[in-house]
């Protein structure tokens, strides 16, 4: 059995055959947007999207590219909004004849936070609510991290103190808003702070 961190409270468990250590307490998560055809958060009739296709092996004839599925062809594929901000990534046969996603959230906040990827079938294009499929895939293959697959940062202002904090992904970090903090502020008379003043000889 392996040794396991004694700074990481938590118990341990046997899931898919293998000892896990599983992060006690309770995990709060954040909210997720509504899927891309679902109220006002429609999909556009038309994608922005950038395409790369890297030949695994010589070719010499393009047609077709766009649709092969084997591991012959890498396509990396960055859908965007219309202000150019990345909605989701799709490498193409990344990982075991699946594609590998990367969803971003751009609502606007003090808080922005960074998904993990995951896997889904091969060529499997625009995902119409990837941040949910995200949550689901990760609450699948990892049930004692409860969905917390991603990694945040808060940045919060006050009488002009400035704290931001980081943290990681996982149930103990992100998921219970354990991380590292620091804090900007400007100086004070209390601090002391030395000024000198050089006048240059003429």
């Amino acid at each position: 059995m392996p040794a396991y961190n004694q700074l990481w409270a938590g118990t341990e468990s046997r899931h898919t055959g293998r000892y896990v250590h599983c992060p006690a307490g309770t995990t709060t998560l954040i909210s997720l947007p509504q899927a891309y055809n679902q109220g006002s958060n429609t999909a556009p009739a038309y994608f922005n999207y950038t395409r790369t296709f890297v030949p695994r092996v010589p070719l010499t004839d393009p047609t077709g590219w766009d649709l092969d599925v084997s591991n012959n062809i890498g396509v990396s594929t960055t859908y965007m909004s219309g202000n150019g901000q990345p909605l989701m990534s799709i490498a193409r046969n990344a990982t075991w004849n699946k594609d590998l996603i990367v969803p971003y959230d751009h609502r606007p906040s003090l808080t922005s936070v960074g998904f993990l990827p995951y896997t889904a079938p091969a060529k499997a294009k625009f995902q119409m609510n990837p941040l949910a499929d995200q949550r689901t895939y990760y609450l699948a293959a990892y049930p004692p991290e409860e969905g917390a697959a991603y990694s945040k940062s808060v940045i919060t202002d006050v009488n002009d103190v400035r704290t931001s904090a980081g943290y990681t992904p996982g149930k103990s970090f992100s998921g219970q808003d354990r991380g590292t903090t620091g804090t900007a502020a400007p100086n004070t008379a209390a601090d002391n702070i030395e000024c000198y003043l050089h006048s240059p000889v003429i």
